[in-house]
């Protein structure tokens, strides 16, 4: 009833709808104080020449969140 009367909307989302840019100061504090263990979200890291075999493992479920350096 609320959907209707309320005049709301159900929307979908993919990891969020915040730019990073809005976010950027408020996250970097809350990772600086160690309140967000940043390090436990991240499946790794590659260079660009790795990508391909970071998305084979995104795909088979064995990496979450892997970082891509520029640098390897």
């Amino acid at each position: 009833m609320l959907l209707v009367v309320g005049d709301r909307t159900i929307r979908g989302s993919f990891i969020g709808l915040v730019g990073p840019t809005a976010r950027h100061p408020a996250l970097h504090r809350t990772v600086a104080s160690r309140q967000l263990p940043i390090e436990k979200l991240v499946s790794g890291t590659i260079g660009l020449d790795g990508i391909n075999a970071a998305m084979d493992a995104l795909a088979s479920g064995e990496a979450l969140r892997t970082l891509v350096l520029p640098n390897g």
